[in-house]
């Protein structure tokens, strides 16, 4: 191959000083290399970026390299594979049928390389992942139809079944739920969605007779790590009490301080505003041993009716 050097790796043996300096003058640092100079002393390169800073421009370069496997495609660059969407300058919202998640989900993809999926059935938001989004050839080639699964190793699974409950004490058990009865749980009901101005998506849901809204967001992790968090917004024209959320599920739930959990030592739950009566407490139904974090909603007067918001930001 030609002499130069594999940056892929870099972040692994490199240090962010060497890889400045060698990105700024290849030559000097391996002579003989091909590479040649792209950043020109006092002449800005891709002004449109970063100002057309050059240690700005090189730090971004080193926080896509820092996410490995995770980092996906880069922007503007073609996919080898044509059936890949790429989320450019805006999410992409893609219903289609998905492995182990069913034929009722909604993808939504983020430029900020971690993603979602809402599932309208189960009326819950169903899984993230960082990296590539998702392929369409399962949908749109042939006869359609095909389950597409999710081109990543670390899928987060979030809680199935109801998202929210109504529960007598913090001890009742939280409502069971069957997907094979391809029903969503009771007392709730799919409404749709809708869009801000930068085209990211809210989705709308009715639990009894509590509206609620769901607006999922991206953040980008320089070491690839998912990062996304969810926005919950809930209201009711008449007063309501003892309305839980199940925030979280896992074999071992540890509480870091006060709103923020370690769940199976890898992934970090922050919730906003912090509850001092969140439990962390043994799932009461399903067959294997696990835990499971609910959180008592807190309501404030919003005409005649009350208001409810939560944030919960994910790290894994």
């Amino acid at each position: 191959g030609l002499p130069s050097v594999n940056l892929s790796q870099a972040p692994d043996r490199l240090t962010p000083g060497y890889f400045h300096a060698y990105l700024a003058e290849p030559n000097r640092w391996r002579p003989g290399t091909r590479m040649p100079p792209f950043w020109a002393p006092g002449v800005k390169v891709l002004p449109e970026i970063q100002g057309g800073d050059p240690d700005k421009q090189m730090d971004a370069i080193w926080a896509y390299l820092s996410q490995g496997a995770n980092a996906g495609m880069p922007a503007g660059m073609e996919p080898s594979d044509k059936s890949m969407l790429v989320p450019v300058d805006e999410p992409i919202v893609f219903r289609t049928f998905v492995d182990k998640l069913g034929a009722h989900a909604i993808a939504v993809g983020f430029r900020q390389k971690t993603h979602v999926i809402f599932d309208s059935m189960q009326v819950r938001m169903a899984a993230a992942w960082p990296g590539d989004f998702i392929k369409s050839d399962s949908a749109w080639n042939g006869r359609g139809g095909n389950y597409a699964g999710l081109p990543s190793q670390n899928v987060l699974q979030l809680p199935p079944g109801p998202a929210f409950a109504s529960l007598d004490s913090q001890s009742t058990p939280w409502p069971a739920y069957d997907p094979s009865n391809k029903t969503s749980p009771e007392g709730f009901r799919f409404t749709g969605y809708r869009f801000d101005k930068a085209r990211n998506p809210t989705f709308l849901y009715r639990f009894n007779n509590i509206e609620i809204e769901e607006t999922p967001t991206a953040m980008f992790s320089a070491e690839g790590k998912g990062h996304v968090i969810r926005k919950l917004k809930l209201t009711s024209a008449t007063p309501v009490k003892d309305i839980w959320f199940r925030a979280a599920i896992g074999k071992d739930i540890t509480t870091a301080k006060d709103g923020e959990f370690e769940i199976d030592k890898k992934i970090k739950c922050t919730l906003r505003p912090s509850n001092p009566d969140s439990t962390i407490r043994a799932t009461l139904n399903g067959k294997d041993p696990a835990k499971e974090i609910v959180v008592p909603l807190k309501w404030t007067p919003k005409g005649t009716g009350v208001e409810s918001e939560l944030e919960i930001e994910l790290v894994w």
